[in-house]
């Protein structure tokens, strides 16, 4: 068993990337910790602020900027970094980006590319069944000892699933039985 457990899927690369190069476990997960804590500010909705009326017709093109307070940087201005930011994240984000954007290419018979794009398709996979209630469901069905399947396996116009004998409807129907049997979503 893995022992980033208490890791979110989206963040085990960036937590094993740490961990290899050399930074203890503890700093690693203090670091990834407090990037979850960024993300999940920076997801929070924010009211739009509530801005004057423009001029019809302004005299210089950062006059709305500068009614709020801060003209809008430029390119060769520095720019002040929130104290939260943590280069090694941001190297890992990207490193991740380009080495997805070119296994997605698909340009070239490299077979190492070749296996990472099934690895990657494989852990986008399990993501995305970690993240559908219904998958889940059918786990925990799947490992109570329930036999589950789609039931247009054996009969094409069945419609539903198949949970051991019984035949239920649709997927609500499916999650409302794992719940019956003690499944907590």
């Amino acid at each position: 068993m893995s022992r980033n457990t208490w890791c979110p899927p989206e963040y085990r690369a960036a937590y094993d990337a740490l961990t290899r190069k050399k930074i203890r476990a503890a700093e690693a997960r203090a670091m990834i910790e407090d990037q979850m804590k960024v993300d999940a500010a920076r997801s929070r909705p924010v009211a739009p602020p509530i801005a004057e009326p423009e001029p019809p017709c302004p005299a210089v093109a950062d006059a709305p900027r500068r009614a709020v307070g801060k003209p809008a940087p430029r390119v060769g201005d520095l720019v002040q970094l929130p104290g939260t930011y943590d280069p090694m994240i941001v190297q890992i984000a990207l490193n991740r980006r380009k080495n997805w954007k070119r296994a997605r290419s698909g340009g070239g018979g490299n077979h190492m590319m070749k296996v990472a794009r099934l690895i990657m398709d494989g852990n986008a996979e399990t993501v995305r069944r970690e993240s559908d209630p219904v998958e889940r469901a059918k786990s925990y069905l799947r490992r109570q000892g329930y036999i589950v399947y789609d039931g247009s396996v054996l009969e094409p116009r069945q419609q539903g699933f198949v949970v051991g004998r019984r035949t239920v409807p649709n997927a609500a129907a499916l999650i409302d039985l794992a719940r019956k049997l003690g499944w907590a979503a």
